[in-house]
């Protein structure tokens, strides 16, 4: 069963991995303004919250370079994410999440740690 529920919103904390495996749609970190020859490798800590309708309605970075925090913040809005069924009632959610990227001026790589 997935966390617990937060507070009365309806929200469910979940931890790294519930958060992961309710991830529906991932939009890839597309920085502006890279330079040439700049390649970015790491990881950006966001908490994210989400709504019933998976979309998500807030989230803050906790860590992560300055220029992957800046590309997180323009993608996260479009990412989608499933709710959370708990006790018999679906719920959105809230939790943290580990976005695994690659950036750089050929190409880019996000994925989820």
């Amino acid at each position: 069963m997935p966390g617990v529920v937060a507070d009365s919103l309806g929200l469910t904390c979940l931890n790294a991995k519930e958060m992961r495996s309710r991830v529906d749609h991932i939009e890839p970190l597309g920085p502006s303004g890279l330079g040439d020859g700049l390649n970015l490798v790491g990881i950006v800590v966001l908490e994210v919250r989400f709504e019933i309708n998976g979309k998500v309605s807030c989230f803050r970075a906790k860590s992560g370079h300055p220029i992957a925090i800046s590309a997180a913040m323009e993608a996260i809005p479009k990412w989608t994410f499933k709710p959370v069924a708990s006790k018999g009632t679906v719920n959105g959610g809230c939790g943290r999440i580990a976005i695994k990227y690659r950036l750089g001026d050929k190409g880019t790589s996000t994925g989820l740690q």
